[in-house]
């Protein structure tokens, strides 16, 4: 039953049944919220569902919609979380505060991120749209940090001019820019690619497809140096032996 009441319903018949006050928080699975709430109500969604695993958040647009913050707080079993026409302060999500994320959907056309930062085991669809973000640093580590990454798609992911992006990503099928005026390259080891679009990326000057994932490269100088100092070191027992 409850799939089928909204929001306010949920609110309204949990003050007025105590039964269903306190059978209603573990039975909720998804919510759709198409109003506006404030950062106070968002903790209060969770922390009372605890089994919440589709999150809904898509009031119509207003310039003063209130922001929301997500990084301090725990969804322990929430799979998809989409978020429209209200801005976020910031956009972390980690497996510390949402560690069975799969999908992640943000748009948000007012002020920039303050942070960008993701590190989830099994997300494997990501959307972006009408995001800008000052400092992209995190962008690529980000990404890599999510290693079953299926389906990354942007629409006006706005980050500094000129920004060279160095894309890992293992998993990867579906990878979509569009409009990011700011980028300047793209550097993009996908070996499971099978759709590209980077329209409208007017400043993109660099395009680089790798054959070979680059942090295997990275390793092999080291690798090589380790095998050598193990080599030098039975070198000098058998020495010492002799």
């Amino acid at each position: 039953v409850h799939r089928n009441l909204d929001y306010q319903d949920v609110l309204a018949s949990m003050k007025v049944c105590k039964a269903f006050h306190e059978a209603l928080p573990n039975a909720v699975e998804d919510i759709r919220v198409e109003k506006a709430i404030t950062q106070a109500t968002l903790q209060y969604l969770c922390c009372t569902f605890h089994n919440l695993k589709n999150l809904t958040i898509h009031p119509e647009y207003d310039d003063h919609n209130p922001r929301l913050d997500f990084s301090n707080l725990h969804f322990p079993v929430l799979q998809s979380l989409e978020v429209a026409n209200t801005p976020v302060t910031t956009l972390v999500f980690t497996s510390n505060n949402t560690p069975k994320l799969q999908r992640l959907s943000i748009e948000q056309q007012t002020s920039p991120l303050r942070s960008f930062r993701l590190d989830l085991p099994e997300l494997e669809t990501l959307s972006l749209e009408h995001l800008t973000v000052h400092d992209c640093s995190d962008f690529a580590p980000s990404l890599a940090a999510c290693p079953k990454l299926r389906t990354f798609v942007s629409y006006k992911f706005w980050g500094p001019d000129d920004d060279v992006y160095d894309l890992r990503l293992p998993e990867c099928e579906d990878l979509s820019l569009t409009r990011c005026d700011g980028l300047g390259g793209l550097r993009l080891w996908a070996p499971k690619l099978t759709s590209l679009d980077l329209q409208g990326c007017f400043g993109l000057r660099k395009l680089q497809l790798l054959d070979v994932d680059p942090r295997s490269q990275q390793q092999q100088p080291q690798e090589r140096q380790e095998e050598r100092q193990q080599q030098e070191e039975q070198q000098a027992d058998n020495t010492s032996a002799g």
